[in-house]
């Protein structure tokens, strides 16, 4: 190699040392500080005391008292809750009635009544019908707050811890066909098949301690009490024509049958239950319906 050209290969050396000094150095990335989100922070528990429940989804007033063997009706009383009885997600309800509160129902201040209470929402389970249930009507349910009946002006109060079950005179509720016998695991009463407008009469003198709407799965019902040991009980009735507290005479009229449903004639489920246990009502009724009043 001449000097000429190692003097030219030094110049282009120097020119390309020269540019790699006057280029911008790449630059370090941007990293931008974020503050961490602050933790939400959870929400008070809810305080549930000893005899109280939280109420969770999908219970209902009913199933919360089957769960606690409570009537749903004694729950509600316990927290001042009124028909149709909602509840919510959260909502923390008493399991027993809180000391110093007045109750919204007398029941509840007579002792009887609340042993009548328990009767009305504990001892009745469902009913296997083969009929459908009524559909709660308010036009149908107007009339029955303002019927009154004759029970109502003349029955006299009767002593009903004085009366044996020996006492009791029965009679047939309706004269009907029996669709459906007793049986204790399907059919706590005997289902009677009648027609729409027919008369549902007292099996036996008693205290009418139920009269409306409230025990699922038995429509429109009655509830006579004929002693202490004693109850009939009268659903899926049309029209009830007596109010809760009246006293009743044998063979009384307390309601009609509802109009034909899907096709198929109304029936009266009739039950008798001792201390709150169903038994089948044939051994107490007379051998034949045809006895039953149909005024």
């Amino acid at each position: 190699m001449n000097l000429r050209t190692l003097l030219t290969a030094c110049g282009t050396a120097c020119t390309l040392a020269a540019c790699a000094l006057n280029s911008p150095m790449p630059r370090a990335p941007v990293v931008t500080s974020v503050s961490p989100a602050p933790e939400s922070k959870p929400a008070a528990p809810v305080s549930v005391g000893a005899n109280q429940y939280l109420v969770q989804k999908g219970d209902t007033l009913y199933s919360i008292g089957r769960k606690f063997g409570i009537p749903f009706i004694k729950l509600a009383e316990f927290n001042q809750l009124q028909a149709p009885y909602e509840i919510h997600v959260g909502q923390v309800l008493n399991l027993t009635a809180k000391s110093g509160t007045s109750a919204t129902n007398n029941k509840a201040t007579d002792p009887a009544g609340a042993d009548d209470a328990e009767v009305v929402t504990s001892a009745i389970s469902r009913p296997d019908m083969n009929a459908t249930p009524e559909a709660a009507s308010t036009a149908n349910a107007a009339p029955a707050l303002q019927a009154t009946t004759e029970g109502e002006k003349s029955a006299a109060p009767l002593d009903l811890e004085a009366i044996t079950d020996g006492d009791i005179q029965w009679q047939w509720p309706l004269a009907g066909k029996v669709s459906a016998g007793f049986d204790v695991q399907t059919n706590k009463g005997l289902n009677i098949t009648g027609s729409a407008g027919q008369a549902v009469n007292a099996a036996g003198a008693g205290k009418v301690i139920y009269s409306g709407m409230d025990v699922r799965g038995y429509g429109k019902l009655i509830i006579v009490k004929h002693n202490s040991n004693l109850l009939s009980v009268y659903a899926h009735q049309g029209n009830s024509l007596v109010k809760e507290g009246v006293f009743v005479t044998q063979g009384e009229k307390l309601a009609t049958l509802p109009a034909p449903a899907n096709n198929k004639l109304p029936v009266l489920h009739f039950e008798i239950r001792q201390k709150g246990k169903p038994v089948d009502p044939a051994t107490y009724l007379p051998s034949t319906p045809a006895t039953a009043s149909s005024h």
